[in-house]
């Protein structure tokens, strides 16, 4: 990663979104495109090909997306496939999101839970995060399904741990300092 070219892509991106009034749609097109390329990994490599015209990168993009993305985020591949620079998306993506949190003044949290999230959980859940830090958030969600069940949130340099994981962990040492407390000895941590 170019951590200097990543920040003027995302940082240039934020300007003309706002600009345009295009803040959000900007930041859900490219999550569409990351999702596409997900499912696809051949996606991003297709647009990074040097081979490839502008043209032919445009066609593939029409192909794929067709009129859903704005014209921002289509110069945006489009600038990046021309520099063999389509790499940088997930972390331009990831940047721009937390900047233009922070410019609307959204606390970014991040949400890692062991299945995806539905929707009406996951606006359960800002909700709450709202109510629990007076401000909106932002939510990042990932999926990590080593955590078994429940949910860590990462947010303003909090951790909330309410995993499956988190919760045994908890009670091993409450009942650990438990049996401290009453003299138990040879007690195992």
């Amino acid at each position: 990663m170019n951590p200097a070219a990543v920040r003027v892509y995302a940082e240039a991106l934020l300007a003309v979104s706002e600009e345009r009034g295009e803040t959000e749609r900007t930041e859900e097109a490219i999550e569409e495109v990351l999702a596409a390329a997900r499912q696809a990994p051949e996606l991003l490599r297709a647009l990074d090909f040097p081979g490839y015209s502008p043209e032919a990168r445009a066609g593939i993009v029409q192909e794929v997306f067709g009129d859903r993305l704005p014209p921002l985020v289509l110069n945006l591949l489009d600038l990046l496939g021309r520099r063999r620079r389509i790499r940088l998306l997930p972390d331009i993506h990831r940047l721009y999101s937390r900047l233009a949190a922070r410019c609307c003044g959204l606390l970014p949290a991040e949400v890692t839970t062991a299945v995806p999230l539905e929707q009406d959980q996951a606006d359960a859940l800002a909700a709450a995060l709202r109510g629990l830090l007076g401000r909106s958030v932002r939510l990042d969600l990932k999926v990590d399904p080593s955590i078994v069940a429940g949910a860590i949130v990462s947010v303003a340099g909090t951790r909330y741990d309410a995993s499956a994981g988190g919760r045994l962990e908890s009670i091993r040492r409450a009942m650990t300092e438990a049996w401290r407390r009453e003299g138990g000895a040879g007690v195992r941590s």
